[in-house]
């Protein structure tokens, strides 16, 4: 696990040296990594910087996936319950009127999570649309079982 972090910083002091724009999604993968560590406060930090470099260069992508890692920690640490689902509404809004497809997915599992701890069958058919298949049992998930979820940048 700590060789996940270390070759991330590698990564990441390579990218800086090289003034590469793919450092920032790097600082999203670092805050997942911190998140997946109940390490919240750095993770915080990673996909802070990355949400703000994304709002600069206007890219919704990074951004929408970034303020969605900010969501999981403050549900990670049971914060705020009414200001979460309310981040999460805008958050799809944002990635429903940019086509961001597979970033409103992951939304609507973690707004369906926390509303309703299980999938809603429209949910349900949109990951088989792009062939994840959850089988014929309806998935219930605990709160808890949403820092479980691994943010994918596309």
């Amino acid at each position: 696990m700590e060789d996940d972090l270390e070759l991330l910083q590698f990564a990441l002091r390579e990218y800086e040296l090289q003034k590469k724009r793919v450092q920032y999604n790097t600082f999203f993968d670092i805050g997942e990594y911190f998140r997946h560590h109940n390490q919240y406060i750095k993770a915080v930090e990673n996909y802070s910087i990355a949400l703000n470099f994304s709002k600069k260069n206007h890219d919704l992508n990074l951004e929408t996936m970034s303020r969605l890692g900010l969501v999981l920690c403050n549900i990670s640490q049971q914060l705020n319950a009414h200001i979460i689902i309310d981040s999460l509404r805008d958050i799809l809004k944002d990635c429903t009127g940019s086509n961001l497809y597979t970033n409103s997915i992951f939304v609507e599992i973690i707004l369906d999570i926390v509303q309703n701890n299980k999938l809603n069958k429209e949910t349900e058919n949109k990951l088989k649309s792009i062939g994840i298949n959850w089988g014929d049992d309806e998935f219930y998930f605990e709160y808890s079982d949403i820092n479980n979820i691994h943010l994918i940048l596309m």
